[in-house]
């Protein structure tokens, strides 16, 4: 399968920054060393960068994508990831972040009424730790492990396939009474993030919002095309400007686009999209 051919916002004129004919150091192998081969391309107008290859990936997120990065070590990375002091946690930012945010949209009061949606949550620390700082946060995932692990720690967790939740063809998703759908780390694993982002309105009620998070091309090219950011199972790595486009083209007001450097190292843009 190759990745799409235009980039975010609809121009095709890319430059090639790099090419890979083996995986470089730290990424997963997910595929035969013999059909590896990848390039990097930016785009000329929005900076946002696109992988090229023919390696299909196809229900990696379902199972393999979990046995390769997990193993049998979910539970022991889960409680390793839980208990790093709030400084050296992305997730405890992350959420001080929504949590700021959701009081500033929807007032002082927003943990008593506020229900949260996390796709593709995943191992399941961010909405464990929304959970034990007291807010209604339901995690959704397509690997069984992942649910079953959120289960195990007392978080509500859905197994589905987010593509695949249709109005009124998944009744356990309460359609229109989420006020956020939050995507951390996803929307870089889709071919077409736009389309996954603009199903968020289906289960969004009246001036919701949504709230990412996405690889920093922009700032990780300052040091390396070999970086995490631009690993084989990140179809896209997004620039602020090409961030802004996404949430505006799956239909929503984007509010605020910004960037960071995680604590663990990671460079990330987040942003949030007001539903009209």
């Amino acid at each position: 399968m190759t990745t799409l051919s235009v980039c975010i916002c609809g121009s095709d004129n890319t430059v090639c920054l790099q090419e890979f004919s083996a995986p470089p150091k730290g990424e997963i192998n997910f595929i035969s060393l013999e059909k590896y081969h990848r390039s990097l391309r930016q785009c000329t107008h929005c900076s946002h960068i696109l992988q090229r290859h023919q390696m299909n990936l196809d229900g990696l997120y379902s199972h393999q994508y979990v046995d390769a990065t997990y193993g049998l070590e979910m539970k022991m990375r889960f409680e390793k990831i839980v208990n790093l002091p709030p400084e050296s946690s992305d997730n405890r930012g992350r959420a001080i972040r929504v949590q700021s945010l959701l009081k500033l949209f929807f007032g002082g009061h927003a943990q008593n009424f506020v229900r949260i949606l996390d796709v593709g949550s995943g191992l399941g620390v961010f909405p464990y730790q929304m959970r034990l700082d007291g807010w209604d946060c339901i995690a959704l995932d397509p690997d069984a492990r992942s649910v079953a692990l959120a289960h195990e720690y007392g978080t509500p967790a859905i197994l589905a396939d987010f593509f695949e939740i249709e109005d009124e063809q998944h009744p356990i998703i309460f359609l229109k009474t989420f006020q956020c759908v939050t995507f951390n780390k996803v929307l870089e694993h889709v071919i077409d993030p736009i389309i996954m982002l603009s199903k968020a309105h289906m289960l969004l009620g009246a001036e919701g919002m949504v709230y990412v998070e996405l690889p920093d091309g922009e700032a990780a090219l300052s040091e390396s095309c070999e970086r995490e950011e631009f690993f084989l199972e990140h179809y896209h790595v997004f620039s602020l400007a090409s961030a802004c486009i996404l949430i505006t083209r799956a239909g929503f007001v984007p509010v605020r686009v910004e960037r960071l450097k995680d604590p663990s190292g990671k460079y990330t843009l987040w942003g949030v999209g007001k539903k009209v």
